[in-house]
């Protein structure tokens, strides 16, 4: 089985001959209003909330919510993080409000089990900013870190060990913090100016990095802090990074305060202008950017992963698991790339599930594009501590390139 699956990745990726286009929405915070860019640059308003700022913006496991950061940039209310409907724009629920974020909040993510995770930059000089973890259902918050001094805009995550990269402003670095301790563990030069924001490529793990210095993005080697400046004029942007890879290597997408939204290649080259907002977009997001989302069930590693593809519905679809990491993954021929590498696990569970662990991890997106895969390491006990698992998926389409529809981020799990 193990060999006829490996024999059938191959000539998926000899004849995926063109590339897949780019039709994912743009969501753009502004100040006040939630907006979305379609892919032929059409903007509409998807819900108006104040005047302060959304500064930043994460899909939920179900990709037609979001949870935003709602806050006002010059301190006190609000200070909030809302969970809003991304058909309606109404606010679903208050998940947090005010203490003890302290400054405005500057960024959001979601973690690998479905909680939040917080920037606040802090307030006074010298800042004292703090990385916080806010329980999904909104009943606790945790420090991660408190970062002493840094004037921190932005974070991401690391999917190749999960610790979490921190810009730091006034230090023009990136800034690795260890995801156990909260420690500064490495820091990387990366301009001579301001740095803004920050954000991973899914396929090779290099970092790009929105800086002050000629309005530049830069490429940055989060093996040994190799950087290199891209692309120029590109003002106080915020960075987000494509799903799926075009053959010339197009996956970048730049928003600038002008309110221009560009979308780049790795070497700088500038693909297409997607679009032009009509005010400055404090944060940017993929409408359909977690497909692969676990949801903890049962602490430690009883966890639920949700697979969403809303475009995908009634589509097979295969969620496989691998412990070698996701860079130098399966490129498929229309350059794509399935971020797994092929070792045992991924190609066991490629293959088909693996109970009582892994269970219903290949079948059929229900009418929504959605299906629950359940994966239950608790069966270890404490033998798996600390262990990494990435985590990918594919839907089947015998009308794509190749037969692949849809190819998802990697997803980081570590037990």
């Amino acid at each position: 089985m193990i060999r006829s699956l490996t024999v059938v990745f191959a000539l998926i990726a000899a004849v995926s001959a063109h590339a897949q286009p780019h039709n994912q929405d743009i969501l753009a915070g502004t100040s006040g209003s939630l907006l979305r860019l379609a892919p032929l640059g059409v903007v509409s308003t998807i819900g108006t909330y104040s005047t302060f700022r959304i500064t930043g913006i994460a899909s939920d496991a179900d990709n037609r919510f979001a949870v935003i950061a709602h806050t006002n940039p010059f301190g006190g209310a609000p200070n909030d993080i809302l969970r809003v409907d991304l058909t309606t724009g109404a606010i679903v629920t208050t998940v947090w409000s005010g203490a003890p974020f302290s400054g405005p909040i500057e960024a959001i993510s979601i973690d690998q089990n479905g909680d939040y995770v917080v920037l606040d930059p802090g307030t006074g000089f010298p800042q004292t900013a703090a990385l916080f973890r806010l329980d999904r259902l909104g009943a606790q918050v945790t420090t991660i870190s408190t970062l002493t001094g840094l004037w921190v805009d932005d974070f991401t995550l690391d999917r190749t060990s999960g610790d979490w990269f921190v810009t730091d402003g006034n230090g023009s670095a990136i800034r690795r913090i260890d995801r156990l301790t909260g420690a500064i563990v490495a820091t990387h030069k990366v301009a001579s100016g301001l740095v803004y924001s920050v954000t991973q490529d899914p396929h090779l793990a290099d970092l790009y990095v929105a800086g002050s210095s000629n309005e530049s993005v830069i490429r940055v080697d989060p093996s040994n802090g190799a950087a290199q400046t891209i692309a120029t004029g590109f003002q106080s942007a915020s960075i987000i990074v494509d799903r799926e890879i075009a053959p010339d290597g197009a996956l970048i997408v730049v928003a600038d305060r002008t309110g221009v939204v560009r979308r780049i290649r790795r070497n700088g080259f500038e693909e297409v202008a997607r679009g032009v907002l009509a005010t400055r977009p404090w944060s940017i997001e993929f409408r359909k950017a977690r497909n692969v989302a676990p949801v903890l069930a049962v602490p430690p590693n009883d966890r639920q992963i949700v697979i969403d593809f809303p475009d995908q519905p009634g589509r097979a679809y295969v969620c496989a698991f691998g412990v070698s990491g996701y860079t130098g993954g399966l490129k498929l021929g229309d350059g794509r790339v399935i971020p797994l590498r092929l070792d045992g696990l991924a190609l066991r569970t490629a293959a088909g599930p693996l109970p009582p662990v892994i269970v219903n991890n290949i079948g059929v997106l229900d009418g929504n594009g959605r299906a629950v895969v359940a994966m239950n390491a608790n069966v270890f006990g404490g033998a798996v501590g600390s262990v990494r698992v990435w985590v990918a998926a594919i839907t089947i389409d015998p009308a794509a390139p190749g037969g692949i529809g849809r190819v998802s981020h990697p997803t980081l799990i570590v037990l």
